[in-house]
């Protein structure tokens, strides 16, 4: 039967083989076959239940793998190697006569994206960062997690870039409308609670409703609070 132990030892040795094949990874076809074997060692522990440690270990590895294929298809586009559009080539490609798609690669377009996004958001320390702090919590590093918060990065970088574009009149009543909506969603949530905050749980709120009233009415304005 096999023990705890073996099972350890043996993902071990698997993570230690996924690690040395990621530090070799030179082409889209070597990242994704890191990828799958990431993901089928990180499926494996789970269901072997060997922990979080073990499990966060093959996810990092393959959100860095994810972050070689955007950086290997990327170089392949600028050197030409690897189409950069979507259209194709027009025939057999023979001898290299025409730049690889992402279909003769095998890369899925969307899974490509994806990648993107990570490697856009974050570095290879930043992954080491976040396995070692969800580690240390006892919980599992989620790729669908990180993807959100890359997404949330790429929003926020946006964002940042369409202000700097607009006129100051609208960049001020887009700002204005984006507080009143987090304004909603924050009551939204308060009144959702069952029972109602106590006036322990709201006293940290207060300050900041205070500097709220200053901010629109001005600071002689006192607030008023409706027990």
């Amino acid at each position: 039967m096999t023990t705890d132990v073996q099972r350890l030892t043996a993902a071990a040795q698997e993570l230690a083989a996924a690690a040395q094949e990621l530090a070799a990874i030179e082409t889209p076809q070597d990242a994704q076959h890191v990828i799958r074997f990431a993901e089928a060692i990180r499926v494996l522990s789970r269901q072997a239940k060997l922990g979080s440690e073990a499990e966060n270990a093959a996810t990092a590895i393959r959100l860095k793998a994810e972050i070689r294929l955007a950086e290997t298809v990327t170089a392949g586009q600028a050197s030409g190697e690897i189409a950069s559009n979507r259209e194709g080539h027009p025939g057999p490609r023979d001898a290299g006569a025409w730049p690889a798609t992402l279909a003769d690669l095998g890369v899925d377009s969307r899974r490509l994206s994806e990648a993107r996004v990570i490697a856009d958001a974050f570095t290879l320390p930043a992954i080491d960062g976040m396995t070692r702090e969800a580690t240390e919590r006892g919980t599992t590093l989620s790729r669908a997690a990180v993807l959100r918060e890359a997404r949330h990065e790429a929003n926020d970088r946006f964002d940042d870039l369409t202000d700097s574009l607009i006129d100051p009149a609208t960049r001020r009543r887009h700002a204005l409308a984006k507080a009143a909506a987090e304004l909603h969603g924050a009551l939204a949530a308060i009144e959702s609670l069952t029972p109602e905050p106590t006036a322990e749980e709201a006293a940290p709120m207060l300050p900041t409703l205070a500097r709220l009233q200053q901010k629109l009415h001005g600071k002689r304005t006192r607030l008023e609070v409706v027990s």
